[in-house]
This record gives C-alpha cells, structure tokens and sequence, in this order.
C-alpha cells in the first residue's frame, strides 16, 4: 500500500507554486556574485527603482497587482529597443499622452464654465491653459522624433574672405588683423613694414634734407 501511494504521488506532477508579484525574482547569480551585488548593480542600473515605481503609480487605477520581476523585464526590453534606434514605443507613449493632456484640458475648460464661483474659474481656466500648453509641448516633442533635425557644419565664406579690388585674400576673424591688413597692401605694392627708407616725391623737393647752416662760432649770444 505504501509502495502504491508513493507510485502515485511520483507520477502525479507536483502542482506550480504561484510566486509572489511583490517580491523580485533574480536569477542565480554567477560565480564570484552574490545576490545583494546583482540587486545592487540593478539599482544603480536605473530600471529598477524605475520599474517599481510604475508598478506602484499603476496599480490604484487597474486595481490589480503587476507582476513586479515582469514589469522590471518589460523596462529593461524597452530601454534596449531605444538604445537600438527603435523609438516606437516612445512615440506611442507620447501620442497617447496628447490624447490624455486633450481630455484633460476639455474637462478643466467644462468645469471653469460651470461654475459661478470667479476664484474657482480662474483657477480652472489656468489648469486648463497649463494642460493644452504640455499637450503642445508633447506634440512638438513627437514632431522631433519623428522628423529629427539636421545639423549641418557650414563654413562661413563671407566672414572669412575679403575681396579688395579683386583680389580675394583669406582672413579669419580670429585671425590677426594686422596680417590680414599687410596682405591686403602687398597686394597693391604697399607695405605696413617701417625699416625701409622713405625718399622724398617728386612734388615735395623741397622737404630734401637740409645742409649744414651758417651759424655763429660763439653761441653764448
């Protein structure tokens, strides 16, 4: 008879035993770790806490409560998919939050046109405002997703050119201007340089150098 029972309870299989949704399921930790370093490197890892709170703030509205190593896995793929290029599920989540910001908005507006009360109005229309301007704001964010823009490096020519007579000479503006300008006049035979000596024109002989004068040997006067 005993031979009989144990058959029995051997073929039967063994019923699944439910685990708690509240507590955080980890895998076996490999050699060298522990289980408070894995949860350790979890928390700093940011999917965790994040998780958990998403599990919390959800579970008023559904009344139920969400699986927590499920709901910290379903982060964790979402976060991998972004960091993939994937941002289908962001752009979802936003789409669905300028459905919510809208209803949000309509309901403030009814409820600051039917009261009588002009605080409770003005308050009303001022949450109302504050919902279409996130719903705005939400629906520029969705428009960067999904057109991103193009940053582009482009040299500005005009800034960095100088055209005399011409002749075009490169001068950067953070350049040194007095090299800019020096080129600019050897361009036209004209120099900045001082060593060189100057002799007088044609039209001013008469600023010649002066000759010794005739002054009196005795200068005591």
């Amino acid at each position: 008879m005993t031979r009989k029972r144990y058959a029995e309870s051997k073929s039967k299989p063994a019923s699944p035993v439910s685990a708690d949704p509240n507590v955080l399921q980890l895998d076996r930790p490999k050699a060298g770790e522990t289980k408070g370093g894995v949860l350790a490197g979890m928390l700093v890892a940011g999917m965790l806490p994040n998780a958990a709170v998403a599990r919390e703030w959800s579970q008023v509205p559904f009344n139920r409560d969400a699986d927590l190593t499920a709901t910290h896995a379903n982060v964790v793929q979402a976060a991998e998919r972004v960091n993939r290029g994937d941002l289908s599920s962001a752009e979802a989540v936003l789409t669905a939050q300028t459905v919510t910001l809208n209803a949000m908005f309509a309901n403030l507006a009814y409820q600051a046109t039917a009261t009588k009360n002009a605080d409770l109005f003005e308050r009303y229309l001022r949450l109302a405002l504050k919902a279409q301007s996130q719903y705005r704001a939400t629906c520029e964010t969705l428009a960067l997703l999904k057109n991103p823009p193009v940053f582009t490096r482009q040299a500005n020519i005009a800034s960095q050119q100088v055209v005399n007579n011409g002749t075009m000479v490169a001068a950067s503006r953070a350049g040194n201007s007095e090299n800019a300008q020096n080129e600019l006049l050897e361009a036209h035979g004209d120099r900045l340089d001082g060593s060189e000596a100057s002799q007088a024109g044609a039209c001013h002989k008469a600023l010649a150098a002066v000759g010794s004068l005739d002054r009196p040997e005795d200068r005591r006067g």
